[in-house]
């Protein structure tokens, strides 16, 4: 039987994971995860419009990296089109989303809590796992808030090398702790949410880079401001401290899981503010109720 109350969330990544495809650092100083959450029927009216905003500039797809860059398609256009077509995916993304999260390590932070020697290893915890991973904590914090009974679908970008560790982590226990469905990879170039994710942390990745200085300014617009669209949500950036610890709760909970321990984070309830637990609520009303 069909739940009429189902969520999904569409992330994708910005940068490049060191110690994956032999690489022992990596071609990027961050590398974030971040996407959006919004009902499956808001999703749906979603691909209509942004699909039309497409076939109006005759594009398959979109991807923020080319038009950042000003690469094909977007070599040729003026700054008018260019604007005006941004501005139409951006209202596309904020008459449906509900939610928004992006969490970014800084590489060269992750190398120091990694040890660089141990890169390269199979078993390494990754920057993606991490960042991923706090993008599906927080979603299913908020859900837990609300009191939302149904399993929340996550779906990423399949383009992560870092992806197949990250699936198989998923255990039925830690689905069931996290109250999701097993989390999913689909092609960026398929799926419209996933462009629209891609958009959200290609721009709060290059805010952070640029505020850290991380990367030479440019005379660009961003648009990490008018992607967030007033909604509520989470950009965080890790800092080296909390890397580290972060890290070491991954490594202890994986050696946990792999000797047959239920490793689950439990949360306070007891301790969430009236704020946070109407925030949940409105977060995850039926699509009927919004």
């Amino acid at each position: 039987m069909e739940l009429p109350n189902k969520f999904a969330c569409y992330w994708d990544e910005s940068g490049t994971d060191p110690g994956v495809e032999t690489k022992s650092k990596a071609d990027t100083p961050l590398l974030g995860v971040g996407g959006y959450l919004a009902h499956v029927d808001e999703w749906k009216q979603f691909e209509v419009e942004w699909s039309s905003v497409l076939r109006s500039k005759h594009l398959a797809r979109f991807h923020m990296t080319e038009f950042a860059n000003l690469k094909d398609p977007y070599r040729n256009w003026n700054d008018s089109e260019r604007e005006e077509f941004i501005q139409s995916l951006i209202q596309v993304i904020c008459r449906y989303v509900r939610a928004y999260a992006v969490f970014a390590v800084e590489t060269d932070a992750y190398m120091e809590a990694v040890k660089a020697k141990n890169i390269l290893n199979k078993d390494i915890i990754r920057a993606y796992h991490i960042c991923a991973r706090k993008c599906i904590e927080w979603v299913s914090t908020a859900a837990g808030i609300a009191k939302h009974k149904c399993e929340v679908l996550h779906v990423f970008d399949q383009g992560s090398p870092a992806w197949v560790t990250f699936e198989s982590s998923f255990t039925p226990e830690i689905r069931g702790s996290y109250n999701i469905l097993q989390p999913v990879a689909k092609r960026n170039t398929d799926v419209a949410p996933l462009q629209a994710a891609d958009m959200l942390v290609h721009q709060v990745v290059r805010n952070y880079s640029l505020s850290a200085a991380l990367i030479p300014p440019a005379n660009r617009r961003l648009y990490s401001v008018n992607l967030i669209c007033g909604k509520g949500g989470v950009t965080r950036y890790i800092g080296e401290k909390d890397l580290r610890q972060l890290y070491q709760q991954e490594v202890m909970a994986d050696e946990l899981r792999l000797r047959g321990y239920d490793v689950r984070k439990v949360i306070n309830f007891q301790r969430v503010t009236r704020q946070q637990r109407i925030f949940a609520e409105e977060l995850f009303a039926d699509a009927a109720a919004k």
